[in-house]
């Protein structure tokens, strides 16, 4: 799958704390995947207890946090959330830790991108006096990359194909040259 983003997707940051018009604030349904709510039902301590006590089931029975005031009840007074603060990022729900990114298919490119919900996003697009581009996301390119010098050295020395050997090459410069635009 190929991964096509804007060029200023790399740039875009979590300003956290910093944040006026957060999106754990003002009254969002802040959605927990499957995956995520038997993780928080199976934690222990206090934190596991405050996640069982305030994840609910929405009108359209998927499971969510219960706003205390529009807000998360997993964020702090300073803006920051609990469960990213005590356990890392790796135990976000996805909603949480992909927002405000999203993602749309297009056979086999992937496009991602990240939307002006979000603050810092908009702040960051809207702050760019640049033409609007999209580029081959550098994790395609060097993946890429290195499946085709598997293949050139691989299956070349077992076939001796000529063929397929500048077949390759020319793809290995193709993404090599694409490499080299986005840096």
């Amino acid at each position: 799958m190929k991964l096509r983003v804007p060029y200023y997707y790399d740039e875009f940051r979590c300003i956290a704390g910093e944040c006026k018009d957060n999106c754990c604030v003002g009254g969002w349904e802040i959605d927990i995947d499957e995956e995520t709510y038997e993780y928080y039902q199976q934690m222990t301590g206090k934190i596991g207890e405050k996640l069982r006590s305030s994840i609910v089931e929405s009108e359209d029975g998927e499971h969510c946090f219960k706003l205390v005031d529009n807000r998360c009840p997993m964020l702090t007074e300073e803006g920051l959330c609990v469960v990213h603060k005590e356990l890392g990022e790796k135990y976000l729900g996805v909603v949480c830790s992909q927002f405000p990114r999203y993602s749309e298919y297009y056979g086999t490119i992937k496009e991602s991108g990240i939307g002006m919900a979000c603050e810092e996003a908009a702040r960051l697009m809207l702050s760019k006096n640049e033409t609007f581009t999209m580029k081959m996301h550098q994790r395609y390119l060097q993946r890429a990359r290195q499946s085709l010098e598997f293949l050139k050295e691989k299956v070349f020395q077992s076939t001796k194909s000529l063929s397929l050997y500048y077949h390759l090459e020319v793809k290995y410069r193709n993404v090599s040259m694409m490499e080299s635009m986005t840096e």
